[in-house]
C-alpha cells in the first residue's frame, strides 16, 4: 500500500491498474440509490444537461451525500 504512488508513474502493463476501497453489496447499493436520487433532483430543478456534471459521494457512514462537480 505506501507503494501505490508508484503506479501513477508506471510502464504500459501497468498503467490502467487502479486501487478502490472494497465495499459490502448494501454499501455500494446505498450509494447507487443516493446518486441516483442526486441525478434526478438535478434534471428535475436545471435546465443545464446532466452530461456537463459528475456527482460523486462523500463521507462515510450516516455523513455520506453527494456532491455535484462539473465536468471541464
Amino acid at each position: 500500500m505506501s507503494n501505490m504512488r508508484q503506479l501513477r508513474d508506471c510502464s504500459a502493463p501497468y498503467k490502467g491498474i487502479s486501487v478502490a476501497h472494497d465495499m459490502p453489496p448494501w454499501q455500494r447499493e446505498e450509494i447507487k440509490t443516493l446518486v441516483a436520487e442526486a441525478k434526478e433532483t438535478h434534471v428535475n430543478t436545471s435546465n443545464e444537461p446532466l452530461e456537463n456534471y459528475w456527482f460523486r459521494v462523500v463521507g462515510l457512514g450516516s455523513k455520506m451525500r453527494v456532491v455535484k462537480v462539473q465536468k471541464p
